[in-house]
Parts: structure tokens; sequence; C-alpha cells
């Protein structure tokens, strides 16, 4: 919005620009009708009929000359002011224009599906996700951070980090409207009798935050941030429920129903 803002105050200064030139020209009148009476006064008060009429003439035809570079000197340096005013507005729009193709032809990525495999007590939880380019574009050197965090909310917990199976040259590249497993192991976090009683019983949570990076066609680094909490051994979307919906929030959809 601002950079718009921008656009168009560069526009307004260009469209004032031609009042400038009538005010600067209206100036350079004022100064030359008042040399032209001093010119007329001097003649007339000048010995001998012929030199007056010789001097005012050659000094009225000289100030008109230099009245007429003088003006033409003016109008095309503010005609060149307006045209580089002109020239970075059409450059910032042409900025913002290109910006907003670019966003609308750039990948993004979504999570058609989460869960996790060896979910029995003494075993280490393994993931499978689904990711989704749902862009008009390709991604390129694709690369994720995924960790578990178990506690009360995705950030305040104990977290561990996994690491993606199996390294593949087909998991680094993603299709437009395409989508890809990607298969996360770890040796941190060990389900108990205990984890599990507390999750069911929505004491403590198991969360899954993912940081997905990649380049567009452009060569322009990208980053998108998906967290998921578990429900069962299936997980969902943590920032989609009302409770944790910041509009939802604010809207105070998320409040506990009165009876």
């Amino acid at each position: 919005m601002s950079k718009q803002n921008d656009t168009d105050k560069d526009s307004d200064d260009a469209e004032d620009s031609p009042e400038d030139i009538v005010r600067g020209i209206k100036g350079l009148v004022g100064i030359g009708a008042g040399l032209w009476v001093v010119l007329v006064l001097v003649a007339i008060f000048h010995p001998g009929i012929t030199a007056k009429v010789q001097f005012a003439t050659d000094s009225s035809l000289s100030l008109f000359v230099l009245l007429a570079v003088v003006s033409q000197v003016i109008i095309y340096r503010r005609m060149a002011a307006q045209n580089e005013r002109l020239i970075r507005a059409s450059e910032k729009s042409n900025k913002v224009a290109e910006e907003a193709f670019h966003a609308g032809e750039a990948p993004y990525f979504g999570i058609t599906e989460m869960s996790a495999s060896d979910w029995n007590t003494g075993y280490f939880p393994k993931l499978k996700i689904n990711y989704l380019n749902g862009g008009k574009t390709p991604a390129w050197r694709i690369h994720t951070r995924v960790k578990f965090s178990f506690g009360q909310t995705p950030e305040g917990g104990d977290s561990w980090e996994l690491a993606l199976q199996n390294h593949q040259m087909a998991n680094t590249f993603m299709p437009a409207q395409s989508a890809n497993e990607f298969h996360y192991v770890q040796k941190g976090f060990q389900l108990t009798e205990n984890k599990l009683a507390a999750m069911r019983d929505n004491q403590i949570h198991l969360f899954v935050v993912v940081e997905i990076h990649y380049r567009d066609f452009r060569k322009v680094w990208h980053s998108q941030v998906f967290r998921a909490i578990a429900d069962g051994h299936h997980f969902r979307d943590y920032d989609a429920s009302e409770r944790d919906c910041g509009i939802c929030k604010k809207k105070g959809y998320n409040k506990p129903a009165t009876h």
C-alpha cells in the first residue's frame, strides 16, 4: 500500500509542474515589464531625439530577446523535472505490478496429510508428511526442518529434531500442482504409557513444527511454517482451529458457549 501511495504522490507532483511553469513565466514577464519601463524612462530623459529612439528600439529588442531565451530555459528545465518525476512514478508502478505478478506466480506449499507410524509404547514414532505445491510454478532446492514438541504449546515444551529418512533428488524439486511424500525418523521422543495417557486426557500434547524452504523460478528463496497437533497417530492443523485462530479470537468465536 505504501508503494502505491508513493507512486500516486509522484504522479501528483508531476501534475503540479505546469502550474509552476506558468508562475515562472508570469514572474519573468513582470521582471521584463519593470525593466522595459526603466528603459523607456531612460530613453525619455536621454539627450537627443534620434538617440532616444535608437536607444529605446535597441534596448527593447535586446530585452525581448533575453526574455524569450530565459523563458525557454525555464520551460525546458521545468519540463525536464516533470519528465523525471513521471519516469520515477512509472518505474515504481512497474515495480509494484511486477512484484504482484511474481507473488501470483510463485510456488505455495500446503500439507495434505500428516501421520505417525510406530505409535506404540516403547517406540520412537516416525512421521510421514505429504506436501503439495499449490502454486503456478515449480519449486527448487526444497529442504525442510521438522521437530516434535511435547508440551502445552508448540513452542513451550521439550523438542526433538526429525531427520529425512531418504535424501533423494526427487525431494528437492516439485512441479506446480504436484504432491510428494516425505518420511522422517528420530530417536529422541519415545512413547510411554504415561505420555499416551496424558495425551488422551488432553493434559499435554504432541506437536509437529515444520519449516520448509524453497526457491522459485526467479531464484528467490521462500519460507513457510506449519504447526500441527496430534490427534491419535494422525495430526491436524494447529493454527486452523478456532481456539488458536487470531481472527476467531478477535471476533470471540472461540469463547465457551453459555447455556
